[in-house]
């Protein structure tokens, strides 16, 4: 194999290296987003659940002290 051919296949190696580099990155990056959006979702949920479960608790200590 000439020196021409060698180059243009290490070349090309490192092309498909880069490519499957960057599908990996792309995956890693949409797993992390996901868990983010997760994350995020649940901390709305369990950030109502306190602003519910405060109002509760302070129309029972209203109802009780009217009483």
């Amino acid at each position: 194999m000439g020196e021409a051919a060698r180059t243009q296949q290490l070349r090309g190696a490192a092309s498909r290296e880069r490519a499957q580099a960057e599908r990996a990155r792309s995956q890693h990056l949409a797993s992390v987003q996901r868990e983010y959006n997760l994350a995020q979702q649940q901390y709305a949920d369990v950030t109502s659940r306190l602003a519910t479960a405060s109002l509760a608790e302070d129309v029972a200590r209203n109802r009780d002290s009217e009483q």
